[in-house]
């Protein structure tokens, strides 16, 4: 009779609201044994929890874990007492659906730790409401919470634990989800296994990435990393990869740049100068093919120049009439290549806006002064004036 006009006593004050005196009371006495083998009090703990919780009360730091054990106690020692449970399980929702808005706020208020901690929380809970099959109202959480575990991944990356990260991110991608902005999962993964060393499960992802986003240029260089700084090595992965699934616009361009610099901006040329350099061409009109940008068009331009220099050279040191006029054809021709791939960079640039792209600036400059310098060979005074007017008035 004691005990029952206890749990009425705590009932009481719970009727009063006056929940801090209630919490009180059904500590103490679920502190007796006795008491803690029945199912009631567990049952007035979860409710006296959930209602200062809901409050916002900050003086229950593992207020949703403790909450939720006492409901899952009840639960089970209910069950234990052949006596239904409650169906609607107000208060196991209810301490769900909270515990997701105090995750949402820590994490808009900066307070990752606090947000995985009750993310992670909220995934307990709904595991278990899952398993057993519970539902209120007529909702039902997801068997597979998509959203809930990019939730804990992105709160444990802003709090510094990408391990945690990982494993979520795992989770959506071993399921092949996919929608808009969750290619970057998959993207992710791989990158973090290839830091990591972890080849099998960098291939992994990369594998699930680019079968999900196959138009995603980003697979495409994650091979490149395997190559290391061997440059015969990462341009025999180019090769295969040009052959493959690659054959893109992106993975043409960094080769043409990786053999530009690999050619032309050394002190000295390479020792295989000669076969290397006229792949140069033939891959960026590939580039231009798929994408005609402004760095793959000056990059040709650059190209042209920098063997029409080597060609003045060889031209200013000959004494050969022949070998001269061969040079002299050369460089003409050359120039017009420089014409050619600089004005379709020039053109492919709005001028009225360079004050606030500093990227198209430098472009246009570029392509200004190529132009200025086809023009200065064909002697034309006007338009050289032209285009250095243009520089000027940008510079």
């Amino acid at each position: 009779m004691a005990l029952a006009q206890n749990l009425d006593d705590i009932r009481s004050l719970a009727g009063k609201n006056q929940w801090d005196k209630a919490k009180e009371g059904i500590d103490s006495y679920l502190g007796n044994e006795n008491n803690a083998k029945r199912s009631e009090g567990w049952y007035l703990k979860a409710l006296v929890y959930y209602n200062i919780l809901k409050q916002g009360n900050n003086g229950l730091p593992a207020g949703y874990a403790d909450a939720f054990m006492a409901y899952k106690k009840f639960l089970e020692l209910k069950e234990k007492e052949k006596d239904a449970a409650a169906t609607e399980h107000e208060i196991l929702f209810g301490l769900t659906f909270n515990n997701i808005d105090k995750a949402n706020n820590d994490f808009q208020s900066k307070r990752f730790e606090e947000a995985l901690k009750s993310f992670r929380e909220v995934e307990e809970m709904e595991n278990f409401i899952v398993k057993k099959g519970f539902s209120y109202q007529a909702f039902s959480f997801p068997v597979y919470d998509t959203q809930l575990y990019v939730n804990i991944a992105a709160a444990a990356i802003n709090a510094g634990k990408e391990d945690i990260a990982i494993s979520y991110y795992q989770k959506i991608a071993d399921n092949k989800i996919t929608g808009k902005g969750f290619e970057g999962i998959y993207r992710f993964l791989a990158d973090r296994f290839q830091k990591k060393g972890d080849k099998p499960n960098r291939d992994k992802y990369s594998s699930l990435g680019r079968e999900l986003y196959p138009e995603d240029e980003f697979w495409c260089q994650l091979p490149l990393k395997d190559a290391g700084t061997d440059k015969k090595k990462l341009f025999a992965k180019y090769e295969e990869l040009i052959k493959s699934y690659c054959n893109n616009y992106t993975t043409n361009y960094n080769y043409a740049a990786e053999l530009y610099n690999y050619c032309f901006k050394q002190t000295a040329r390479p020792a295989d100068f000669a076969t290397q350099h006229p792949k140069i061409p033939e891959i960026l009109k590939n580039a231009l093919l798929a994408k005609a940008t402004v760095e793959a068009n000056l990059l040709m331009s650059r190209y042209q120049l920098n063997l029409i220099n080597d060609l003045i050279d060889s031209y200013n040191k000959s004494t050969d009439t022949k070998k001269k006029d061969a040079y002299a054809a050369d460089i003409n021709q050359r120039y017009e290549q420089v014409y050619q791939y600089a004005g379709n960079a020039y053109n492919s640039i709005d001028a009225s806006k360079l004050d606030t792209q500093p990227k198209d600036k430098d472009n246009y400059i570029s392509a200004c002064k190529m132009l200025l310098d086809y023009w200065d060979r064909k002697n034309d005074k006007e338009r050289v004036k032209e285009f250095q007017e243009k520089i000027n008035a940008v510079n």
